[in-house]
């Protein structure tokens, strides 16, 4: 059967064995994620398990090749799931906010924060695949790096996110028909992302000031006016 009680006490199921014994569910989860003929919410249910556990580096990297074929289409998959399937509501923020842990499902879900270690692997793994990718996928990227860095002020993925949104500034503003028709949302996202995580990329953004200043990039029509002047 494939309705919800049954799916949600399968990924149940799946959590534990990941969490308990993952040698027991790793050729499943392999031969699942491989065979076409399965049902994608059953491939669903188990992506989520995966990217909730610490098996995720393990998965990212067996399926290396996978993850880059037909447009990145299960790295695509992947991404959705993790800013659908695995968060957790950010008690953190609600306390600060002054929001009781009895408000409504629908506001908590408002304030909500990244959750397991498939967000670091997928991040790490954009890092390293960004010159391959192009700028077809960007608008479901960057709502991921958003979330990572809107929550993640410092650290080695936040740095990482950053930096993917600093290489795909730079290779944006070269295409400027790309850039100048983007949407202003569009825009402050990239920005945002790189300005959030600017602990985490000092050096960069020092050289990026240092180019701006030595070259008098003050025209709106300069590669980082944009950039500099949201700072």
């Amino acid at each position: 059967g494939s309705s919800l009680p049954i799916r949600r006490a399968f990924r149940n199921w799946l959590s534990e064995k990941l969490f308990v014994n993952k040698e027991d569910v790793k050729s499943l989860i392999e031969t699942t994620i491989s065979d076409d003929k399965i049902e994608s919410y059953w491939k669903d249910e188990i992506l989520v398990s995966v990217l909730l556990s610490d098996y995720s580096e393990n998965f990212i990297q067996l399926f290396e090749g996978k993850l880059l074929e037909d447009n990145q289409k299960l790295l695509m998959r992947i991404v959705f799931l993790l800013r659908t399937a695995c968060k957790e509501i950010d008690e953190s923020f609600l306390n600060l906010l002054g929001i009781r842990k009895t408000a409504g499902i629908a506001l908590k879900t408002l304030f909500t924060k990244p959750k397991g270690s498939g967000w670091n692997c997928v991040i790490d793994f954009i890092h390293k695949q960004k010159n391959d990718f192009g700028l077809q996928n960007i608008n479901i990227i960057f709502p991921l790096l958003d979330d990572w860095n809107n929550k993640n002020k410092d650290g080695e993925t936040t740095k990482k996110a950053s930096q993917i949104a600093l290489y795909y500034y730079d290779e944006i503003t070269k295409n400027e028909g790309f850039w100048y028709s983007a949407r202003g949302e569009k825009k402050e996202q990239i920005i945002r992302v790189i300005l959030q995580g600017a602990s985490e990329i000092k050096d960069e953004l020092r050289d990026i000031f240092d180019e701006v200043i030595t070259q008098k990039q003050t025209s709106h029509r300069d590669k980082y006016y944009e950039l500099i002047k949201t700072i």
